[in-house]
Parts: structure tokens; C-alpha cells; sequence
């Protein structure tokens, strides 16, 4: 139950942060996937770590035309402070399963 609250959390940050909800009419597809950072791990820092996110997500993920906005949220209202939560929109769902295999 506490795993389908925090998606839920997740899917109306989504929601109130996407840009493509233009008319009541459009469609859109997301998909919530929640990620864990190591805390154990001793050769990085977070500023390593955000760079290293920051260049796969405009050499990777923005180069996707079916991706239509994406978020990464980290942890507020959780218990657990290595957890964060990566959101993507898409128009249908085969375009989520054809960006799946963009690549």
C-alpha cells in the first residue's frame, strides 16, 4: 500500500509538472519508474553523479521524439532517502514500447 502511495504521489507530481496537457481531448500516457541511489558507494559524490545524469539525459534520453517531457524527483515525503522517482510522458503506448528499444 505504501509502494502504490508514493507512485501515486509520483504520477500527480507528473501530471501537475507535464506541459504537454494542452485540451481535455489529449491523451497522454506516463510512466512512473522508482530508482534507489547506493549509499555505500565510495568513489562518488553527488555532484559526479548529477553531471553523469545530466549528460545521459541530452545525449539520451531528449534525442527519443516519442519521450514528450520527463521528470526526476527526489525523495520529501518519504522515509526512505534514497529513493527518487523518474516520470515520462508519451502520446500512446506503443510509443512507450518503441522507446524501449530506441537506441
Amino acid at each position: 500500500m505504501q509502494a502504490l502511495s508514493k507512485t501515486l504521489i509520483g504520477l500527480l507530481f507528473a501530471i501537475l509538472l507535464s506541459t504537454n496537457l494542452q485540451a481535455q481531448d489529449d491523451q497522454i500516457y506516463i510512466t512512473v519508474s522508482t530508482v534507489h541511489f547506493n549509499m555505500d558507494y565510495e568513489d562518488g559524490t553527488v555532484e559526479k553523479w548529477l553531471a553523469l545524469e545530466k549528460e545521459f539525459h541530452e545525449k539520451v534520453t531528449m534525442k527519443n521524439d516519442l519521450v514528450l517531457h520527463t521528470s526526476f524527483l527526489n525523495h520529501y515525503f518519504t522515509a526512505d532517502n534514497s529513493e527518487a522517482q523518474s516520470v515520462r510522458t508519451y502520446k500512446s503506448w506503443a510509443d512507450i514500447e518503441a522507446a524501449g528499444e530506441y537506441g
